[in-house]
């Protein structure tokens, strides 16, 4: 294989994509020819697709099955764990997103840091070997000779919204898409082999209850900086995850207190006078972009908070502190001392995370995909690929036929919740990103984007 395939699979745009396509970029300068698409477009289509690296996005317990069969087609497999950074607690990462087998069948897992791949370790010792700390590409993004990429974004949201206070909000326990009741939730989940047992699953409920109260606390923090402050918008930026309508009918009807959940969460940060969170993982991003980052923790639970998300900011315990922290930054020309960052935060942010300089992760990642062998397709595999082939084929018409008979609808809230995560990739719109990445870095020049289907992308060096 003179030139070596990377398909990089995207599940929820607003968070990977500007990530993701870095780590193309840079595959694609060191001589990959790189695929991105939606995730399980990729899966779906694996038995006709040409060999390559699957690039997947965990070590989940729902993975061990898929990755065999993956493997059996011969594709190569490499996984981070986009959630792998700030968990709930050690205990919980290891039950959700650790399992043994998804983890042997992998060449490579590329961890966030040191405390995440210790976590790995204390469940699957024996796969170790497999786990290598690189940090990631969203790190990457952080850094300061990257962050011109999102300049023009930045001014443009200040002159849509002028000053303006960017509130993240991270309770889907509670305020899910499919709606507020906990145990529906935890169905979802145990479906998707995400809760393993009833400890677990108490766990979970536990953390609902947090999350509500989180909701409402929130809820009316956003109407007492609005009356403290008039003269500052207020940006409530939900999780993916979230019933977006749900905030927009909680919160007042104020033409500056906008609901918005559009592009990368970075430019937003960038662009606030303040950042305010509570266990969100947009937290660690606004500590490494040196951003001014409350964590507001009006109620406090060790057992159900993130640790790292709310070290990494300047903590406010009560709305009367957090509203005097931004009064402070409201009145000096400087960051004030409560924002500085300290010896000890650096020190905490190290042992979670590599790659905070250096070689970029994305470069880091690339070097060990360089090192990947593909295993050569023998006449024992082609037979499993055409059983595959036939296997889905026969999958997909008995769907059908089973709609046709049951007079099924089309799910539309499914549908509605998958494009709320993945709207499409728009082909100017993705070139003119990589055109943005060789503004900032100088690199990338030489890349070709093309589009040979909807929501595919096809991204290799010119030359």
């Amino acid at each position: 294989m003179t030139t070596p395939r990377l398909y990089i699979g995207i599940e929820t745009t607003v968070r990977e994509l500007d990530a993701k396509l870095l780590l193309a970029c840079v595959a694609a300068e060191a001589g990959f020819e790189v695929w991105m698409g939606q995730q399980k477009m990729f899966l779906r289509q694996l038995e006709t697709m040409p060999q390559g690296i699957l690039f997947n996005k965990s070590i989940s317990p729902s993975k061990a099955r898929k990755y065999a069969h993956y493997k059996r087609l011969g594709f190569p497999l490499v996984a981070y764990d986009e959630e792998g950074l700030a968990p709930f607690n050690a205990d919980e990462y290891q039950k959700r997103r650790v399992n043994v087998d998804s983890l042997r069948a992998l060449d490579y897992f590329f961890a966030w840091g040191e405390w995440q791949k210790t976590v790995i370790g204390q469940k699957a010792p024996d796969a170790l070997r497999h786990v290598v700390t690189v940090g990631h590409p969203r790190v990457d993004l952080t850094r300061r000779t990257i962050r011109g990429f999102y300049a023009d974004q930045v001014r443009a949201l200040r002159e849509r919204y002028g000053a303006f206070v960017l509130i993240n909000t991270n309770f889907s326990f509670y305020n899910h898409f499919k709606g507020r009741d906990i145990e529906a939730f935890l169905r979802l989940k145990t479906k998707a082999g995400k809760v393993v047992d009833e400890e677990q699953r108490n766990y979970y409920r536990r953390i609902s209850e947090h999350k509500k109260t989180l909701f409402y606390a929130f809820a009316d923090l956003v109407v007492k900086i609005r009356t403290r402050f008039p003269e500052l918008s207020v940006v409530l930026r939900p999780h993916p995850s979230e019933d977006h309508d749900y905030w927009r009918s909680t919160l007042p009807d104020d033409p500056n207190i906008h609901v918005v959940h559009e592009g990368t969460v970075l430019p937003w940060i960038m662009a606030s006078t303040v950042m305010i969170h509570n266990s969100c993982t947009t937290g660690i991003e606004g500590y490494l972009l040196e951003q001014p980052v409350i964590a507001y923790r009006p109620v406090q639970n060790d057992e159900l908070d993130i640790f790292l998300s709310n070290a990494l900011s300047t903590e406010a315990l009560n709305d009367e502190t957090l509203l005097n922290l931004v009064e402070q930054l409201m009145s000096h020309d400087a960051l004030p001392p409560e924002f500085e960052q300290s010896a000890e935060k650096k020190a905490i942010a190290e042992q979670y995370i590599t790659g905070l300089d250096g070689p970029l992760s994305c470069e880091r990642i690339v070097e060990y995909l360089k090192q990947i062998q593909f295993p050569a397709r023998t006449l024992t595999s082609m037979p499993y690929h055409a059983y595959s082939r036939l296997k889905r084929a026969n999958a997909a018409i008995r769907q059908q036929i089973r709609r046709i008979v049951q007079s099924k609808p089309t799910n539309a809230a499914r549908q509605q919740y998958v494009r709320q995560k993945f709207p499409g990739l728009d082909l100017e719109n993705v070139r003119g990103l990589v055109k943005q990445f060789h503004q900032a870095t100088g690199r990338f020049a030489e890349l070709h984007v093309s589009q040979p289907e909807a929501d595919l992308l096809q991204i290799s060096h010119e030359g």
